[in-house]
């Protein structure tokens, strides 16, 4: 009978020590899972407390912008706002667009700063290159009463240019007139060369007055070979003849 009693109470001990057993391995488990948890809430509330300050910082420098808009200051705001990791889409847009709204205007200021520089080089140094160029600067501003203050300023020196080319264009034709150059040519030689500075045309080679008269005198109504051997003139006489003369007489 004690010896039944002995190996009932091993039964017992041995089942209690499985039952111990198996609550260590569930309590176990529940450690690490609270203890998971625990460490993520932690991690949770350490991102959301450090996107809370990436937020702040990034309204701060765009509220900056809003009252200095300098393009320093608005790559500033942008790389604020784009440091946000885990902050709300809504929100985050309408960061943006105040940025963005900001943006135009320092893009619109620059393009008018850039087209007065280039008109007042143009005023300085007015030449087809910087005509162009002014032009294009001019067409990038946005302001209409800007835009038209410089387009005035502009077409004044254009007007100046096409003078001067115009007057170039008369001087060469007038210097060509000898030469048998036809204003046709001139204007195609200008059109051609309009890009260098000056146009050579050659100029004709001219007689002296002492050769030609020389050459009258000692023969008429012939050919008369001047001091160049190349040229030859050939002079008509309009005087009457000794036979003619005594005819009218008669």
């Amino acid at each position: 009978m004690k010896k039944k009693v002995t190996q009932t109470q091993m039964g017992i001990l041995s089942l209690l020590v499985l039952v111990l057993l198996g609550g260590l391995f569930i309590l176990k488990d529940q450690f690490i899972t609270h203890g998971e948890s625990q460490i993520k809430t932690s991690l949770d509330r350490i991102e959301i407390k450090a996107e809370r300050a990436r937020l702040k910082a990034a309204e701060e420098a765009i509220e900056t912008l809003e009252k200095k808009q300098t393009q320093e200051n608005l790559d500033k705001a942008q790389k604020a706002l784009d440091a946000l990791t885990i902050t709300t889409e809504s929100t985050k847009s309408n960061l943006q667009a105040r940025i963005d709204k900001i943006s135009k205007i320092i893009t619109a200021n620059q393009a008018l700063a850039m087209a007065e520089k280039m008109v007042s080089e143009l005023e300085t140094n007015p030449t087809l290159d910087n005509l162009v160029a002014a032009q294009e600067a001019i067409d990038k501003v946005t302001n209409d009463s800007s835009k038209g203050r410089l387009q005035s300023r502009l077409d004044a020196v254009r007007v100046k240019i096409e003078e001067a080319e115009a007057s170039q264009v008369s001087e060469v034709v007038t210097r060509s007139s000898e030469a048998g150059v036809t204003q046709a040519t001139v204007t195609e030689v200008v059109e051609e060369d309009e890009e260098e500075e000056y146009i050579y045309v050659p100029t004709p080679p001219v007689h002296s007055e002492s050769v030609v008269t020389e050459a009258v005198t000692s023969v008429q109504n012939q050919e008369v070979t001047s001091a160049s051997s190349n040229d030859r003139v050939v002079v008509p006489n309009t005087e009457p003849s000794v036979s003619e003369a005594s005819n009218s007489n008669q």
